[in-house]
């Protein structure tokens, strides 16, 4: 009665069904319709891993068995090849987008050979053990303790802020010490909020519209939040502001931001000559790519999800119009594909189904669920 998953789920499980985990595990096992202890558990595990081995070759058995661990070791593999001749050097910035799969991460650093040195760059120390709400990060220096070079990247100094300003705009230099004084207590010295600011600086800002009312105490991701609802009001134009949300909104799905924006007969313009005007005007916006980097998306988003904002006609509308394409798009797929599990299978389905959650999310959570 096991489906797919769940007897993977009990095969990999390699610990007594005990803890949260193991607790999760068994109610699964429960609502299948398996109600026993945990010794026959334990039974039900060793019969279901012998069948397998039985199917499967040994190689493909521990593939099945551990497969982020085969990943990694493969990928480890490749990158030992690759660097036999040519040293490597791989930047993870930020770490924030692999730190789910850390344990493999530092299975492929461990295995790929002493030719290919790792950058990871992150907003938490990285190097040395802390304690989250529901766990302990372990840091690089118990499993690296010789070959670890931690650098600590402090904020900017006051004379790197004007020299990144007069650099950036040296037709606007920023001469003025009580500018730079109030500038610095604004950002405090993180880049983003710098960028955004010298941005507004540029655009001729008032220097009180660009520094607010930021305290000595705001914690460094208010600062960047409160930059960005500052950067987005006095530096965007009203027109320019919605193709940011929907850049933001749309995170990289063409398709997805032309729905959002309307079509040209609608709009009066083409979406690549708004990105191409966009991508001159406005460092956030990805150079290539039909989005916005990744952490001024983060924080424009962050800002969006405030009520004052997500309710408004202009974000709501947004995600209207992104609900009703997707939605389209999965009524196409699934007039095409009318059995569910091969909707499963179809990257494209999933993918719609994904977007669309999330942006139903948006818009009405009872909708959503």
């Amino acid at each position: 009665r096991l489906g797919g998953t769940l007897l993977a789920k009990l095969v990999r499980f390699n610990q007594p069904l005990i803890g949260n985990s193991g607790e999760a595990l068994v109610q699964e096992l429960l609502a299948s319709g398996i109600q026993t202890g945990a010794e026959k558990l334990a039974g039900i595990r060793q019969e279901a891993e012998t069948r397998i081995r039985a199917r499967l070759k040994p190689d493909l058995f521990q593939i099945y068995l551990n497969p982020e661990e085969q990943l990694a070791l493969a990928l480890a593999e490749d990158l030992k090849k690759l660097s036999e001749d040519t040293p490597q050097i791989i930047f993870l910035d930020a770490y924030e987008i692999v730190d789910q799969m850390d344990p493999w991460l530092r299975l492929a650093i461990e295995h790929a050979g002493a030719n290919v040195l790792w950058v990871l760059a992150g907003r938490d120390d990285l190097a040395h053990n802390r304690s989250h709400v529901e766990n302990t990060f372990t840091g690089y220096e118990v499993k690296f303790p010789e070959r670890l070079y931690p650098i600590n990247v402090l904020q900017l100094l006051r004379e790197q802020v004007r020299e990144y300003f007069n650099t950036l705009y040296p037709g606007k230099p920023l001469k003025d010490e009580a500018a730079v004084k109030a500038i610095c207590q604004a950002t405090r010295g993180i880049p983003l909020a710098i960028q955004m600011a010298a941005e507004m600086w540029d655009k001729g800002v008032a220097l009180q519209d660009i520094t607010g009312g930021a305290g000595k105490g705001t914690p460094a991701g208010l600062i960047v939040m409160e930059m960005t609802g500052r950067y987005l009001q006095h530096a965007v134009t009203a027109a320019d502001r919605t193709a940011l949300y929907a850049l933001a909104l749309a995170n990289g799905d063409f398709n997805l931001l032309a729905a959002m924006l309307g079509t040209e007969k609608d709009s009066g313009y083409e979406i690549s000559d708004l990105l191409a005007r966009l991508r001159r005007e406005y460092a956030s916006v990805h150079p290539e790519q039909p989005r916005l980097y990744d952490d001024p998306a983060f924080y424009i988003r962050q800002h969006l999800m405030q009520p004052e904002m997500r309710w408004t006609d202009g974000v709501a509308g947004l995600n209207r119009r992104a609900r009703d394409a997707l939605r389209g798009q999965l009524d196409r797929i699934e007039q095409e594909i009318p059995l569910l599990e091969r909707r499963c299978s179809d990257e494209d389905w999933v993918r719609g189904c994904i977007q669309l959650a999330d942006t139903l999310f948006w818009l009405d959570e009872a909708e959503a669920w």
